[in-house]
């Protein structure tokens, strides 16, 4: 009988330890699947950022080896250019829908300004490359301004993803 009302008496303790640990178990598998997602998907961004800025800035590069005669050099124009929109698809693919869509938007919008400053650049003889070398520099700033926009606002949500771990790990330890 004493030891029947000691288990009982106990028997509560028991199964909130077993409660706590539970949610303790659940907090941390959702933090670290939280954590895990945000982290490989803004890792892979900042890559094809990072990509995207090599090809604008070797795109730019080789503008002015086409005009100065390089054969090749159109052909490593067209590879970056091609690059650059491959990364941009892929980043537009997975942005839909959220709050990254306008930065990568405003990358797209600053890409299609440098192409076309670009065409009008590869159009333009060398006798007039001056007149438009202005406007193609000022469109490759603009989109590699436009990439690092993009780069820090995927910092700013991995910054603000870690904060709220820290938080959700402070609140469940208290």
């Amino acid at each position: 009988m004493l030891r029947t009302r000691l288990y009982l008496g106990l028997l509560p303790l028991l199964l909130l330890l077993i409660a706590m640990g539970g949610y303790a178990v659940r907090t941390c598998q959702e933090l670290s699947r939280s954590l895990e997602l945000t982290m490989v998907a803004n890792y892979r961004a900042m890559l094809a950022t990072e990509v995207m800025k090599n090809a604008a800035t070797s795109m730019n590069g080789a503008l002015y080896q086409a005009q100065s005669g390089d054969p090749a050099a159109t052909g490593q124009f067209d590879a970056q250019r091609a690059l650059f929109a491959r990364n941009l698809h892929e980043q537009s693919m997975t942005a839909a829908g959220t709050p990254r869509a306008r930065w990568v938007e405003a990358v797209d919008d600053s890409f299609l300004a440098q192409a076309e400053a670009d065409a009008v650049f590869l159009k333009v003889g060398p006798q007039s490359r001056q007149a438009v070398d202005r406007a193609t520099a000022t469109a490759c700033f603009t989109t590699l301004k436009a990439l690092e926009n993009l780069a820090q606002f995927d910092h700013d949500v991995m910054q603000a993803e870690l904060t709220r771990a820290g938080r959700t790990t402070r609140t469940t330890v208290k």
